[in-house]
């Protein structure tokens, strides 16, 4: 891209700044000011105006969806959609911000009961976000979004089925929140965390380290290499650390370690993982999202962690 080491100074400085909004009870909001909008009760709406859009309905009565406590779709989830759990902790350290499990669940019950999910991704967003805080409620979600609207009568009706967004959605959740799998920079890691009653699911991978084929089969995960691949990759899993190569395979249980048929290498010989990855599981056993530092971040730098309210402490 071009960018200068000043230009990734100046926005490293920017987002250890970002200022993050609480309710008291430690619950993350959308933006400040949003709890002093006004309520609003979404199932009465639903049924004065079935198949009808919020947004447009407060329109023709005059109002506006920006008077209320109301969100068309993920808001603040969207922070664990989008980044797993040691990133987005390790970017919330580097703000200065700690939020235990319990807050993030009370943040998700928050937005569940403000959400019209308008948007045909919503569900999906929620799938991705819930699938450690609430598995069963995220697969609830995942597979309400593989069932589209085809009433005519709906606002929000997807006629010709799922659109290419929701399938690729569908996807993300499956591959990073479900099976666990991430491109890191040095490798892949898993950590899988598939809901209960998750039916078995393969699929292949091309990405920079070779072609790979990734299976659930209902109580582990395999993860299988081409034997054309050019090379060893570095695979970081909740057992240890390892080279899996071309034509070989690796078998991880979710939160727990790899079974039998992993193989030690002389290069990245199995043992404790590395500080800071894969260890999604520990955390959520202690029932808190301990902050890491961010990849990058000069030692030293970081500010103390500001204490959320309803955090117990001053880190999460």
């Amino acid at each position: 891209m071009g960018l200068e080491g000043r230009e990734l100074a100046h926005w490293e400085h920017v987002s250890r700044r970002l200022r993050l909004v609480f309710r008291d009870d430690g619950t993350l909001l959308p933006f400040e000011g949003f709890d002093r909008l006004r309520p609003l009760d979404l199932q009465a709406m639903a049924e004065a105006h079935p198949g009808q859009r919020l947004d447009w309905v407060l329109e023709c009565q005059g109002g506006s969806t920006n008077s209320y406590q109301v969100m068309k779709q993920a808001d603040t989830l969207m922070l664990p959609f989008l980044l797993s759990w040691q990133e987005l902790a390790g970017t919330l350290e580097g703000m200065g911000y700690a939020m235990t499990a319990e807050q993030w669940r009370r943040t998700a019950a928050h937005d569940l009961a403000r959400t019209t999910h308008d948007s045909s991704l919503s569900n999906l967003a929620f799938a991705g976000a819930l699938a450690r805080l609430d598995p069963a409620a995220s697969l609830r979600f995942f597979k309400a979004a593989m069932k589209p609207e085809h009433d005519p009568s709906s606002a929000s009706s997807v006629a010709e089925g799922p659109h290419l967004g929701a399938y690729g959605g569908a996807f993300l959740v499956l591959q990073h929140h479900y099976l666990g799998l991430h491109l890191e920079r040095d490798g892949l890691m898993l950590d899988p965390a598939p809901p209960p009653g998750l039916t078995p699911v393969r699929f292949g991978l091309d990405c920079r380290f070779g072609r790979f084929a990734l299976a659930w089969t209902g109580s582990a995960l395999r993860l299988c290499a081409d034997p054309a691949n050019r090379a060893p990759v570095r695979v970081s899993h909740s057992g240890g650390v390892q080279a899996l190569a071309p034509g070989a395979s690796l078998l991880v249980a979710p939160g727990g370690a790899a079974g039998p048929w992993r193989e030690a290498s002389p290069a990245f010989p199995a043992g404790r993982r590395r500080p800071g990855r894969g260890d999604e599981g520990g955390r959520r056993a202690a029932g808190r999202a301990r902050p890491l530092r961010r990849r990058g971040a000069a030692p030293g730098r970081s500010r103390p962690a500001r204490r959320a309210p309803g955090s117990p402490s001053a880190r999460g």
